[in-house]
């Protein structure tokens, strides 16, 4: 439930952050489904994908394992200014912590910042029919531009 919770309060800051608080009602969005938690294998999340680079490979392989971002997915409902519906996809990208870098964060007074943020804009996957587009952005600009 915790992954929930700061999903949703990344969302949210996301939104504020941005433009598309002029498009989308922030107190209206609202997680829909399950959140689907994804985490990747250290040699994609490095770029190590083919067996070319050996050296490379041989160093992630004898690199200690860790898991360093989790990609916690959900769709989302919301709804806009001009009172259209939309269904979102957000991944929201949650940065892990090892106990060392918390350490280091308290020795330098350093304050501890949110792990938890969206990482991109999110895939629209349903909107009005007239300005269905795979991006929150161009969606927004349709809508607004039919309500002129």
């Amino acid at each position: 439930m915790i992954h929930l919770a700061k999903s949703f309060e990344a969302i949210k800051a996301w939104l504020k952050s941005t433009e598309l608080s002029e498009c989308v009602r922030v107190e209206s969005v609202k997680i829909e489904d399950t959140i689907e938690t994804l985490g990747l294998n250290p040699f994609v999340r490095h770029g190590f994908r083919t067996l070319t680079n050996l050296t490379r490979n041989a160093m992630m392989k004898d690199a200690e394992a860790k898991a360093d971002y989790f990609f916690h997915e959900m769709t989302a409902s919301a709804t806009t200014v001009v009172e259209e519906k939309l269904t979102l996809l957000f991944r929201v990208e949650e940065e892990i912590k090892h106990v060392r870098e918390l350490i280091e964060d308290l020795l330098n007074e350093r304050i501890l910042q949110d792990v938890y943020k969206v990482g991109f804009e999110p895939f629209v996957k349903s909107a009005p029919s007239a300005c269905h587009r795979p991006s929150l952005t161009e969606t927004c600009q349709c809508l607004f531009e039919l309500k002129r």
